[in-house]
C-alpha cells in the first residue's frame, strides 16, 4: 500500500504516505509489546507497564480456569473500559484473544503428552464446547487439534 501510495499522483500523497508510515509503526510497536509478552516469562525481562505485567501473568497461572475481563481490570487497578483500550492499545489485540491464545498455546503443549485426549484437553482448558475448541484452534494454528497431534506424532517418529 506504501508503495502504491509513493507512486500515485494524487495530491494528498504526501498526507497519505505520513499516515501510512505512522500506522505502521504502531502496528511494529504492538506487535514487539506482544512479542514481549510472549518472551518475557523465560527471559526474564520487565515490561515497561507492570500492570500489563501482573495481567499476563494472572492469565498465565489461571489458563485453565475461566478469566473474566473484570477481573483482570481489577488487577490493573482500571475501570473495565478502560482497561479493554489501555490493553488494546499495548498489544494490538483485545484481552479475550490474549487469553485465547495463551489457551491455545497451552493446548500444544499439553498435546504434546502421548496420552492426552483432544476433549480432555479442551474441557481441562476451560473451553465448553469441543467443537467451538476446535474451530479455535483451527483458525490459531491452521490444524485442528486432530492434525496437530498427527503432525506430533510424524515429527516424533521419523
Amino acid at each position: 500500500r506504501l508503495l502504491k501510495l509513493f507512486s500515485s499522483d494524487d495530491p494528498m500523497k504526501d498526507v497519505l504516505v505520513d499516515i501510512k508510515l505512522k500506522e505502521l509503526v504502531l502496528s511494529i510497536m504492538r506487535l514487539q509489546n506482544f512479542n514481549f509478552a510472549d518472551v518475557s516469562e523465560s527471559a526474564g525481562h520487565k515490561h515497561t507497564n507492570q500492570r500489563f505485567k501482573a495481567v499476563v501473568d494472572y492469565i498465565r497461572q489461571n489458563i485453565t480456569s475461566t478469566i473474566h475481563i473484570s477481573e483482570l481490570s481489577r488487577i490493573a487497578y482500571m475501570s473495565k473500559s478502560v482497561f479493554y483500550r489501555a490493553f488494546n492499545n499495548e498489544f494490538g489485540l483485545p484481552p479475550a484473544r490474549m487469553i485465547l491464545n495463551e489457551k491455545i498455546k497451552h493446548a500444544k503443549l499439553m498435546m504434546a503428552n502421548e496420552n492426552a485426549r483432544i476433549k480432555e484437553v479442551c474441557f481441562a482448558l476451560g473451553f465448553s464446547d469441543p467443537n467451538y475448541f476446535s474451530r479455535a484452534f483451527k483458525k490459531a494454528e491452521g490444524l485442528t487439534p486432530g492434525q496437530y497431534i498427527e503432525r506430533l506424532k510424524e515429527a516424533t517418529s521419523g
